[in-house]
């Protein structure tokens, strides 16, 4: 049976310009709903820089959420005034965290008969929702949302810890274009080219990919890397390299909306976080065939897949995806590329592993198919 038409109100704090995955998945979903012919609206927080109404992918977005005197309380009036004001042009609202817009949201919804579901975007979202003025009670109030979706088992296995209702727990991944972010024919004549793609932020866990390249530079000299985004670490950064002299090899690209072009430039994608939720950069990596490391915690497990057996000998794990290390180990960073570099047949393997586990699992068609299946019912 055919799905009726939606009118859905994505809910989040920032929105595009602004790049972070939170807002990507946001923007992911609303093109996708908007090309099925279902009507989206974005409301997001207000920001000086930006226009208080704009058309974006054709999608109205509204950033008008602001506090002013006494914020935290303003602040959830503003949310649960402007559902008023725009209740006619919605029925189903997605919340994009579990944020201090979750509560009211939820309350409006509740009091006029919309449908409401909430996004747990990583798994330190719950303490850094705890620790909000009013945390315990957004807490206690999205337990009256129809829904919460998670993307990985960890944030899962928290909110089964947490004992939120478990028959409103829908799992749903990430989503990506596989279109937009497709495999390129690389040049195997170029030295091989490592990428990190994501906020230059200490939870990135940086710092132990400078300390492997510098362990890696007194192998080989035959690499590249690419560093893609911005952030507070940046300068501590720039300095580490110095010192472990790899500046050089090194490109700080900055922030960039055409990231697609510096995945294609790449061979093996690095994502050393201390903690993750399911990351888009990784999802986006693996759709455009790049054969990927990352440290093996929260969502990049599940991403990587199962590992091989008979791995006993290493501190590293080879996966049917990519290839998993141990988190701030900078040697196991270090030994799990040098593995990569070496073996291109298993590069290969795993660049095709990643592709099709994307395909299959990320898929925007297959993700929205999701939501679609969850808002209808």
């Amino acid at each position: 049976m055919e799905n009726k038409k939606l009118k859905i109100l994505h809910l989040v704090g920032k929105y595009y310009p602004d790049l972070g995955g939170t807002e990507q998945e946001c923007r992911n979903l609303a093109l996708k709903f908007k090309k099925e012919g279902h009507s989206c609206i974005v409301l997001t927080g207000h920001k000086e820089s930006l226009p208080p109404y704009e058309l974006i992918d054709g999608i109205p977005v509204y950033r008008k959420i602001r506090g002013w005197h006494l914020h935290e309380i303003t602040y959830i009036i503003s949310v649960f005034l402007l559902l008023l004001k725009f209740r006619s042009n919605f029925d189903h609202v997605i919340c994009f965290g579990l944020k201090r817009f979750t509560a009211p949201a939820i309350i409006f919804c509740r009091l006029f008969g919309k449908k409401i579901f909430f996004r747990i975007e990583s798994p330190g979202s719950f303490n850094q929702t705890l620790k909000l003025k009013y945390g315990t009670l957004i807490y206690r109030i999205s337990k009256f949302a129809h829904g919460a979706i998670v993307s990985t088992k960890e944030i899962l296995a928290i909110l089964d810890k947490l004992d939120f209702p478990k028959n409103k727990i829908t799992w749903i991944p990430n989503s990506v274009d596989t279109e937009h972010f497709s495999p390129c024919t690389k040049d195997n004549n170029l030295p091989v080219t490592f990428c990190f793609v994501g906020r230059l932020v200490k939870i990135k866990g940086l710092e132990t990919f400078i300390n492997a390249l510098g362990l890696l530079r007194k192998k080989t000299k035959d690499f590249k890397v690419i560093i893609v985004g911005s952030g507070d670490s940046k300068k501590s950064l720039l300095k580490q390299a110095e010192q472990y002299g790899i500046s050089d090899i090194i490109d700080f690209v900055g922030k960039t909306d055409d990231v697609v072009s510096y995945y294609d430039k790449a061979d093996i994608f690095v994502l050393p976080s201390l903690s993750e939720g399911m990351p888009l950069a990784m999802i986006e990596a693996m759709s455009c065939g790049l054969c990927c490391v990352g440290s093996s915690v929260g969502g990049i497990i599940e991403l990587m897949g199962k590992p091989e057996k008979n791995q006993k000998e290493i501190n590293y794990k080879v996966c049917e995806n990519g290839i998993l290390f141990t988190p701030e180990d900078s040697v196991s960073l270090e030994q799990a590329l040098i593995k990569i570099m070496e073996d291109a047949e298993l590069r290969k393997k795993l660049s095709e592993n990643a592709r099709m586990k994307v395909l299959q699992n990320n898929s925007i068609d297959v993700v929205c198919g999701y939501y679609l299946d969850l808002l209808n019912n």
